[in-house]
């Protein structure tokens, strides 16, 4: 973080993935404010389990990320949404919509964005979100491919499409296609550290450090010129987190 300005880093934003590590967020983000720390809150769709879900549903627990949500710091509820990745989707369907839909109530009533975790799930994300035309955010850490994307950018809200070291390493004509694809004016780019670390870096832990590496890509990619790309990246940021 010390480091961070070098790399042409102003802000950063240090997201939450469940009610304890969304604790973790909110504090670090107030200790390291001087380097632009922002946080997020959320609920990850892995704490959807049958284990977890009573849990992360109760009453108790939304009340303190509600708390922790109207902190100054914190500029995204998320992340949060749907991941049929490592599970079978009848088994976690109603309690991932579940989570989702106390996710977009709390959006809705602080009037925040949205940080959306979508992995190989967006039927069920586009259902929802239909009852909530007004909410923006960002889709994180998208890979899917071009078709997935013209959709989210062709609903009513305003969602942006977050870039990751993924593209960096991937091999999926689909993907980079995809990337290619993504309007200028809804392009974020994020490091999702610890993983995803970009290439030539692969193997090491990840840090926002990293970040002109991906934007570096990029720009070879989209054949854009690399200060047009990183600025409109910061003004898109900028513009969505209000920061």
């Amino acid at each position: 973080i010390a480091d961070s300005k070098k790399y042409g880093i102003t802000a950063f934003i240090c997201v939450g993935t469940d009610l304890e590590s969304s604790k973790k967020a909110v504090a670090f983000a107030k200790k390291y404010k001087e380097y632009g720390a922002f946080a997020s809150v959320g609920i990850h769709p892995h704490e959807a389990t049958s284990e977890k879900i009573n849990q992360n549903l109760s009453l108790e627990a939304w009340k303190e990320l509600e708390e922790l949500a109207k902190e100054p710091e914190v500029v995204a509820i998320g992340e949060f949404g749907f991941d049929f990745f490592y599970h079978k989707k009848e088994d976690l369907l109603n309690n991932q919509t579940k989570l989702a839909k106390k996710h977009l109530e709390l959006a809705t009533k602080l009037n925040l964005p949205l940080i959306l975790h979508i992995r190989e799930a967006f039927e069920p994300f586009f259902e929802l979100i239909k009852e909530h035309p007004n909410l923006k955010g960002v889709v994180h850490s998208f890979s899917d491919s071009d078709s997935k994307l013209k959709k989210v950018l062709a609903l009513p809200n305003r969602f942006y499409i977050g870039l990751n070291g993924i593209m960096t390493f991937s091999k999926n004509p689909e993907q980079l296609q995809a990337a290619k694809n993504v309007p200028l004016d809804r392009l974020l780019l994020e490091t999702d550290s610890p993983y995803l670390t970009p290439a030539p870096l692969r193997g090491k832990i990840n840090s926002i450090n990293n970040t002109p590496l991906i934007a570096e890509f990029l720009s070879d990619l989209r054949k854009e010129d690399l200060k047009v790309l990183s600025a409109a990246t910061t003004a898109n940021s900028k513009r969505l987190f209000l920061i």
